[in-house]
């Protein structure tokens, strides 16, 4: 130790001294002193080196986030644009459907009211025909029952002209019994 702490020379005590801050300062600074500059220097460079880091870091990564902003950006860009073609073409799509499904309901109609037209003339020109036929039918059938009236009426009236009545008979049969008997009887 040093010679003021133990006294004199010879290791001989003599008058003590109180320690003063700035001696022990001194003590410090010769103890630690180089020590504690090296330190100092080391954490100076160190935080140095710490800060230059984080700097670099935080450069790298807002240059990352601004990459990645923009391809997002690209990318959102690119999709808003893809979405307005679909949608574009998805309309465009829905009106040709809709044109087409107008012009085919239009042209199905015309086909309908056609057939309808068509049905009706030959449902009218049928229904003529029918009551044509129906009419000659009816006159050839009136004409037959009147043919068969006429018919059965000459008939009648030549069954009425052939037939003979009871009293022509009664001679007759009476002619042809004399005649077979062999004679004629007398009437008497």
């Amino acid at each position: 130790m040093s010679a003021s702490k133990n006294g004199g020379k010879n290791g001989n005590p003599t008058k003590q001294t109180e320690p003063t801050a700035s001696s022990l300062d001194q003590v410090r600074e010769i103890l630690f002193g180089e020590q504690a500059r090296s330190v100092e220097d080391q954490l100076g460079r160190l935080e140095k080196r710490i800060s230059k880091e984080f700097s670099a870091l935080q450069a790298d990564i807002s240059k990352r986030f601004e990459a990645a902003e923009k391809a997002n950006a690209a990318r959102v860009e690119a999709l808003r644009v893809a979405i307005e073609r679909e949608t574009e073409a998805r309309v465009d799509s829905a009106k040709d459907l809709s044109v087409d499904l107008d012009r085919s309901s239009s042209e199905l109609s015309a086909k309908l009211d056609s057939a309808d037209q068509n049905l009706r003339a030959s449902l009218t020109a049928l229904d003529q025909a029918v009551a044509k036929h129906r009419e000659s039918l009816s006159n050839d059938i009136q004409g037959l029952a009147d043919a068969s009236k006429a018919a059965l009426s000459a008939a009648s009236d030549e069954l009425q002209d052939r037939k003979a009545d009871r009293a022509d008979l009664a001679v007759m049969f009476s002619e042809i019994a004399e005649r077979l008997s062999g004679g004629p009887r007398k009437k008497g």
